[in-house]
C-alpha cells in the first residue's frame, strides 16, 4: 500500500523523529509531505510510532492511502523535488 503522509509538528525534536520515522519507509515529497510504501503490517506499526511521537495538545498528522489510479493521475509541475542529501561521514 501506498500513503501519503503530512504533519505539523511545532518542536524540532519531535519533527526530526517524525521526518526520520517516515524516511525509512518512504520518500520526501514537501518539507513536511511523505510518500510511504508500508504493508498492513508495516503500516499498523508507523502509524503506531507516529501516534507515539506526537504530543497530540500541539500536533498532527493524517494520513491518505493512495490506491493505483491516484498514482497514474499524478501531475507534476515545477522544479522536481530537492534530493536529500544522506549524512556525511568523515574519517
Amino acid at each position: 500500500m501506498r500513503w501519503l503522509v503530512s504533519f505539523d509538528v511545532s518542536h524540532p525534536r519531535r519533527r526530526r523523529r517524525i521526518c526520520r520515522l517516515l524516511l525509512a519507509h518512504g520518500e520526501r515529497i514537501q518539507q513536511s509531505v511523505f510518500e510511504v510504501e508500508a504493508g498492513q503490517a508495516q503500516w499498523c506499526a508507523l502509524s503506531h510510532a507516529l501516534a507515539s511521537a506526537i504530543n497530540v495538545e500541539q500536533d498532527h498528522w493524517r494520513a491518505r492511502r493512495l490506491c493505483a489510479e491516484d498514482l497514474g493521475d499524478q501531475h507534476d509541475l515545477g522544479l522536481p523535488a530537492p534530493e536529500v542529501a544522506p549524512p556525511v561521514t568523515v574519517v
